[in-house]
């Protein structure tokens, strides 16, 4: 159990737990991914996240490229 102690109200300190992330995790060409859904079967690249360095050097995973995505 642990204890919250402050002088801020809690629901200014915790209001984010309710907040609904549009980041979203998925395996793109054998390659795990941060992405941001755009619509239309599309999502923009956020974050690789990869613990191979050849991955980061892959012209078409920088973020802000555009992928294909089924969606949820």
């Amino acid at each position: 159990m642990s204890l919250f102690w402050s002088i801020v109200p809690f629901g200014a300190v915790m209001s984010e737990l309710n907040e609904v992330s549009p980041y979203r995790e998925c395996d793109f060409q054998g390659v795990h991914l941060l992405v941001t859904p755009t619509g239309s079967g599309k999502a923009r690249i956020e974050r690789v996240l990869s613990p191979y360095p050849q991955d980061y050097l892959r012209p078409y995973l920088q973020p802000g490229t555009e992928i294909p995505y089924p969606g949820d």
